[in-house]
């Protein structure tokens, strides 16, 4: 058995039977590469996780009517990077915790759309099978990754990187952005080797949404390895959504949930979101500002008016 076989069989199982938390989610997920009939990915955050987990626990029926009025189901999975689901993982602050919060969060998802726990192995699994040989992927995968990221301790790492295990040490080698340089790695692969459109869900401005939006959507290098025509086409096979964009697409969509705007902004908006700062058009300027529920409405009802972050 060959280093990337050995991984990709045993690496997540071992991190799953770490404790009890993660032997109950276990039940709601999958260990395995995305099959390739799947179409459209939702990737997620720690961030995400953890609010949408919130929305769950307030109101898991809107909770429902949010994710399935965004998704395409039965031809979409969630995705949650192995390291990023860790990361979720420690957020847990006992098994009351867990009980009342992220069990009924997995529970609900799983019930509308599968979700898959990747890690490097396993995403390189799909990636491969666009290739003729494997070691001309592996190579591929490299650059992917020197592309996928500005780190410039990682990016000198990786210029010696042969294997997945370089990736993945090389990755993990600093610890600040390390869940969302995966997710970048992880859906650039995806892209490469033909899924129509995977959205990375995050409340991240800067390290997320601005590198995504002002530098990797301009990186012809990397378009080039994952088959984009150009920043256009980049954008529309990958997008970066914040929880404050997923609320204002899904508002705007559904002109059947206008009646409920308030009502469902009220459920989804709360807390630490009226405290966010929004990127929105609005007379003709770009604004990053905090806003309000009844704000927030009026801009959906402009058509004049929109909410980029």
């Amino acid at each position: 058995m060959n280093d990337i076989e050995a991984n990709s069989t045993a690496h997540i199982e071992v991190d799953l039977e770490q404790n009890e938390y993660k032997a109950r989610i276990s039940a709601f997920i999958n260990e395995c590469s995305i099959p390739s009939g799947i179409k459209f990915i939702e990737v997620l955050d720690n961030n995400a996780i953890t609010e949408l987990a919130k929305i769950a626990k307030n109101d898991p029926e809107t909770f429902k009517d949010l994710l399935e009025n965004n998704m395409q189901i039965g031809e979409t999975v969630v995705v949650i990077p192995l390291v990023i689901f860790q990361e979720s993982i420690n957020n847990i602050k006992s098994m009351q915790h867990f009980n009342s919060f992220y069990e009924d969060f997995y529970r609900l998802l799983s019930q509308i759309v599968p979700i898959y726990i990747i890690d490097t192995y396993t995403n390189f699994d799909s990636f491969k099978l666009t290739y003729k040989d494997e070691m001309t992927a592996i190579q591929n995968y490299i650059e992917i990754a020197k592309t996928s990221t500005e780190n410039i301790e990682v990016i000198k790492s990786l210029r010696t990187a042969t294997t997945l295990n370089d990736v993945e040490a090389s990755f993990r080698s600093v610890g600040k952005d390390c869940g969302e340089r995966f997710a970048f790695l992880y859906s650039h692969a995806l892209i490469a080797e033909g899924r129509e459109r995977v959205r990375f869900y995050s409340n991240e401005i800067q390290g997320v949404y601005r590198y995504w939006s002002a530098k990797l959507s301009k990186k012809t290098s990397l378009h080039k390895l994952i088959l984009v025509k150009d920043s256009s086409d980049y954008k529309m096979h990958f997008k970066v959504l914040t929880l404050n964009k997923l609320f204002y697409e899904t508002l705007v969509s559904f002109p059947e949930l206008l009646d409920q705007k308030k009502f469902l902004l009220d459920t989804w908006r709360t807390g630490k979101y009226n405290n966010d700062c929004v990127g929105f058009i609005e007379d003709e300027e770009l604004h990053h500002d905090q806003i309000d529920n009844t704000h927030f409405i009026e801009i959906i009802k402009d058509e004049h008016s929109k909410i980029y972050y």
